[in-house]
């Protein structure tokens, strides 16, 4: 089970010798090492997919505000209510997608097939002539705590928060030899905890009668494609 906001605070007071009148630096930096644990490893747990409705002659949307990275795009197409096909949106650079494709392309309108991650939004081209569902898969942020009983949006990594916390906190009390051992037991534990996701049997990829897919034929209509890859 998962300890809460108000657990890990007191588990990191107990190892700075019980100090009570630090806990709003606690609370600072419990969340400052959730992000630092997040950056380092594609968590599980951190994954998410969803969708949004796009509408004819609308080329830009709104992501969810809590992505970090996108990892695919896939536009369903409907006919009223029934569902008659689906492809992949190739993501794009801005400057491929400014500088080579000719603008009467990319303002044309139709079923989208390339897309551009801007901000905070997706551009669409050709831009939607209809209504149509994408869907995307991404990681997200980690969600800060804040009330006493909310938990760490990464589970099963309690011990590396509070060894990281705890070792953030001698750093900000100055006290170096504490640093060093708080810091090796958050590098260890970060460690373990990152080989146990990363080898759960539910990330391991299994190919069955799946393979590769020949290189196919270059398009030279396509100014993205290079051989079975794109830019």
């Amino acid at each position: 089970m998962a300890l809460s906001y108000t657990n890990i605070r007191a588990a990191v007071r107990d190892n700075i010798g019980g100090r009570g009148d630090l806990d709003s630096n606690i609370n600072t930096y419990i969340n400052q090492i959730v992000r630092r644990i997040a950056r380092r490893h594609r968590w599980r747990d951190l994954e998410k997919e969803t969708t949004f409705t796009t509408v004819a002659s609308t080329k830009r949307y709104s992501l969810a505000s809590d992505l970090e990275q996108i990892h695919t795009l896939r536009l369903t197409e409907l006919s009223g209510s029934t569902y008659s096909g689906s492809r992949e949106l190739i993501l794009v650079s801005p400057h491929i997608m400014d500088s080579i494709i000719p603008i009467n392309e990319q303002e044309s309108t139709g079923k989208s097939k390339w897309c551009v991650w801007w901000g905070k939004n997706l551009d669409l081209y050709p831009i939607p002539d209809d209504a149509y569902t994408v869907r995307y898969r991404y990681d997200a942020l980690p969600t800060d705590m804040s009330a006493d009983g909310s938990v760490a949006s990464i589970t099963n990594i309690d011990d590396v928060i509070i060894n990281g916390t705890t070792m953030q906190m001698w750093a900000f009390l100055e006290e170096p030899d504490n640093v060093a051992i708080w810091g090796s037991l958050f590098n260890a534990t970060l460690k373990e905890a990152i080989s146990v996701d990363r080898n759960n049997p539910g990330r391991k990829i299994r190919l069955g009668r799946f393979g590769l897919e020949p290189a196919g034929v270059r398009d030279h209509n396509d100014p993205f494609q290079k051989g079975r890859y794109y830019l």
